[in-house]
C-alpha cells in the first residue's frame, strides 16, 4: 500500500504542476495521474523517470516560441493542452509494457517501454523544433514542399531533433537502470536499441501521417486541417481514413517502436534484454 500511495502522490504533484502550466486539460490531468500511477506502481521509479522525462521535456518544447508556432499555415487538431486521448496515445504503450514487466519480471519489457517513450519524445521534439525551421518541410513521401505543420512533413532540423529526443529518453532510461535495477549488463546496447527504435517510431509517425491519417478541407476558409469540424461546421475529408486521427497515428507509431525494439533485441538473446 505504501508503494501505491507514493505513486499516487508523485503523479498527482506532477499532474497538478502540468495543469497549472496549462500543459494538460482536466481530462488530460486525470488520465496522466492514472497512467503515471500505474507506471510507477508496476514498473518502479526507473520507468516513471522515463515517463517524466518525456512529459517534462516535451511540455517545455511545446511552450517554446508558442506564439510563432500558432501562426503556422496548418495548426494541429487540438490546442497546446494535452487531453486524455493525447496522454493515452503517447503513454499507453509504455504503460502496457510496465504492466507486463510487473506480471512477468522480464526486463525485456523495460526496453520496450523505453522505446515507446523514446518514439513519443522523438515525435514531439521533431514537431516542435521542425515547426521553427526557416525552410518549409517536405513530404516524407513525395519530397515536395508542404505547409508547416502538415502531417507527414519533415525537415532536417526536425529529424535532428527527433533523433536527439529519442537519444535523450534512452540515456535517461540508462541512468535509471544504473540507479534502480540490478540488470546493468550491456547497458550501451540497451540505450542504442531504444534510441534507434524511438527515432524509427517518429519516422513511422510521419509516414502514417502522410498516407492514412485523415485530412480535411475547412468549409469556412478552404484551408487543409486535421479536424473534422471547425467551430461546429463539418469539413470535407480529402484524404486518409476518418478513424485515423493524429492521436491514433501517435499510438500506432509507439507500438511500431516497441515492435522494432523487440525484433532488434532478439539476436542478442538474454544478454541484452536481461
Amino acid at each position: 500500500m505504501l508503494e501505491l500511495a507514493m505513486a499516487v502522490i508523485a503523479n498527482t504533484a506532477l499532474g497538478a504542476a502540468a495543469y497549472h502550466k496549462k500543459s494538460l486539460s482536466r481530462s488530460g490531468l486525470a488520465a496522466g495521474i492514472l497512467l503515471g500511477t500505474i507506471i510507477f506502481y508496476a514498473g518502479g521509479p526507473g520507468p516513471w523517470m522515463v515517463m517524466g522525462a518525456f512529459f517534462v521535456s516535451s511540455s517545455i518544447l511545446s511552450s517554446y516560441k508558442k506564439s510563432v508556432k500558432e501562426g503556422m499555415a496548418r495548426r494541429p487538431a487540438k490546442g497546446g493542452r494535452r487531453d486524455w486521448a493525447q496522454v493515452l496515445a503517447n503513454g499507453g504503450a509504455g504503460c502496457a509494457m510496465a504492466v507486463c514487466y510487473r506480471i512477468t519480471g522480464d526486463h525485456l519489457f523495460l526496453l520496450l517501454l523505453t522505446a515507446a517513450f523514446a518514439s513519443a519524445n522523438a515525435d514531439t521534439w521533431g514537431s516542435e523544433i521542425g515547426a521553427l525551421a526557416r525552410k518549409p518541410p517536405v513530404s516524407i513521401i513525395s519530397l515536395k514542399p508542404v505547409p508547416a505543420g502538415s502531417s507527414g512533413g519533415v525537415s532536417l532540423p526536425g529529424l535532428a531533433a527527433s533523433l536527439a529526443g529519442a537519444a535523450f529518453i534512452a540515456l535517461i532510461a540508462g541512468a535509471a537502470l544504473a540507479l534502480f535495477s540490478p540488470v546493468t549488463a550491456f547497458l550501451s546496447g540497451r540505450i542504442a536499441v531504444a534510441a534507434s527504435c524511438g527515432f524509427l517510431g517518429s519516422v513511422c509517425d510521419s509516414l502514417l501521417g502522410a498516407t492514412i491519417q485523415a485530412k480535411y478541407r475547412e468549409t469556412i476558409t478552404g484551408n487543409e486541417v486535421e479536424t473534422a469540424f471547425t467551430r461546429g461546421v463539418p469539413n470535407e475529408r480529402i484524404g486518409g481514413f476518418r478513424v485515423i486521427d493524429n492521436d491514433m497515428v501517435n499510438f500506432l507509431s509507439t507500438l511500431a517502436a516497441t515492435a522494432a525494439a523487440y525484433i532488434l533485441a532478439l539476436p542478442f538473446g538474454l544478454a541484452v534484454i536481461g
